[in-house]
């Protein structure tokens, strides 16, 4: 988690290194980042703010923050997702690349 410094609010910030990974990851990772830019202000998905390249290697994309956590997450502790779940927790349904 971070904090926007224009905004001064949550972000979540997934980093990756992307020497660690082998080339197949490395498109999973670049398809990821331009799945989620297509689907940038929809409901259901969890907004990409920012891609952040550095220096050293690593990726960070600058993610809409949820309170809630991630899908696998509410899948563990609910132990099943119903179908009809409030339009409010869909926003909270994050999908890990790897």
């Amino acid at each position: 988690m971070g904090i926007d410094d224009i905004t001064k609010t949550k972000v979540a910030v997934k980093i990756i290194e992307k020497r660690k990974l082998n080339e197949r990851l490395q498109r999973k990772v670049a398809h990821e980042i331009q799945s989620l830019k297509r689907l940038q202000g929809h409901p259901n998905i969890v907004d990409l703010q920012d891609v952040i390249m550095h220096e050293n290697g690593s990726i960070c994309l600058i993610m809409e923050y949820c309170n809630d956590g991630d899908l696998f997450s509410m899948i563990v502790n609910r132990k099943k997702v119903s179908y009809f779940s409030k339009k409010s927790n869909m926003k909270n349904w994050q999908v890990p690349v790897s």
